[in-house]
């Protein structure tokens, strides 16, 4: 996956600027790079580029660099991280949340590339603060350094470099709750600006053009991603 990522970073931004969101219009698939405006996962702000690709796009739509990891590792790591909601899901108190998951929802994941900065600019995140639009985001690799949250002090707390499996979660799981469970705020901090950093992160969120229930609710996908992106 990340030799997909850098074989399609490492191509002329003429080349990649062919695979923008705005090509796809399908949840939140495509590129995107630093300094962008019009991104609809990250900020003009952000300090990486990141690549978005989904089960909601045919793989054909995605750039030849993505193919290998698309066919030979894409589902496999579909199944795992669905085995890892699933298990949670089915610990949580919440009725109906398993039947939701099974009916409606999908995943992507964003691949993020953070180059070296010039840490004397007065600059104080490589990606600003959010909650996520998913359900649960995974991060099957583990976290690089700088991953940073909101503990439940309302602290922002830095995670330490890890391998382990991260999953925390997303903004879905607080709007299907009614904020009973809350979606975890994080960010990117500066440790290392001269390194470069990748992470990779699996979210589970609602397939689109759909109808959805859950409880005494009824709601599209589409106004759902409207809702979340009405937060920032």
């Amino acid at each position: 996956m990340r030799s997909s990522f850098e074989d399609f970073l490492a191509i002329p931004f003429e080349y990649r600027k062919n695979f923008l969101q705005q090509y796809y219009n399908c949840g939140f698939d495509g590129y995107s790079y630093m300094g962008q405006k019009d991104s609809s996962n990250q900020y003009e702000t952000d300090l990486l580029h990141s690549f978005v690709l989904s089960e909601f796009s045919a793989p054909k739509k995605f750039p030849n660099e993505f193919h290998p990891f698309l066919k030979n590792e894409w589902q496999l790591l579909i199944e795992q991280v669905r085995s890892i909601e699933l298990n949670i899901i089915k610990n949580l108190p919440i009725p109906g949340l398993e039947a939701f998951y099974h009916g409606a929802i999908g995943h992507m994941i964003s691949c993020n590339f953070y180059p070296k900065v010039d840490k004397s600019q007065s600059i104080n995140l490589r990606l600003s603060k959010h909650v996520d639009v998913s359900l649960f985001t995974v991060f099957v690799f583990g976290a690089s350094e700088g991953f940073a949250f909101q503990n439940l002090k309302n602290e922002t707390q830095v995670l330490a470099l890890t391998d382990n499996i991260i999953i925390f979660p997303g903004y879905l799981l607080e709007f299907l709750t009614n904020g009973k469970y809350k979606a975890l705020e994080h960010q990117v901090d500066f440790l290392n600006p001269h390194r470069e950093r990748y992470s990779f992160a699996f979210f589970s969120l609602p397939k689109p053009n759909l109808t959805l229930k859950f409880m005494d609710r009824t709601f599209t996908s589409e106004a759902y991603f409207k809702n979340y992106l009405s937060l920032f």
